[in-house]
């Protein structure tokens, strides 16, 4: 295992499962010209209350997204391989939500990052 992903898994990043919100961008070169890659950001929630827990992932030069049913979806969880062994050009992560089946991609380079809870008023 990898020592990004050894670093995801210590953040306990399995106490955030509800979905708050999903940001799929398009990325832009410095002269406005599509790469062929998108970056995704999706925020979780601990509970499915406004002053929860949160936790985003960024995902960076995304390729090759399926996204499933998200209508319903309860719960969430995002298993993270390294498949940097198989060489594929800037693609060095696989990425699974396992329990809805609700995101499976390629990314070269990902993030976890704790947020605040949102305040309530």
């Amino acid at each position: 295992m990898s020592k990004k992903i050894e670093e995801y898994w210590s953040l306990r990043p399995i106490r955030f499962r509800h979905l708050e919100s999903v940001e799929l961008r398009r990325v832009l070169n410095a002269d406005y010209d599509y790469d062929g890659t998108y970056s995704l950001s999706i925020t979780l929630l601990a509970e499915l209350r406004a002053s929860s827990e949160r936790a985003r992932l960024d995902f960076f030069g995304v390729e090759d997204i399926k996204i499933g049913d998200l209508n319903g979806a309860t719960c969430f969880l995002f298993e993270i391989t390294d498949e940097s062994h198989r060489q594929l050009e800037n693609l060095r992560f696989r990425v699974v939500e396992s329990e809805e089946d609700a995101f499976k991609f390629w990314c070269r380079d990902f993030e976890f990052t704790m947020l605040p809870p949102r305040t309530e008023g």
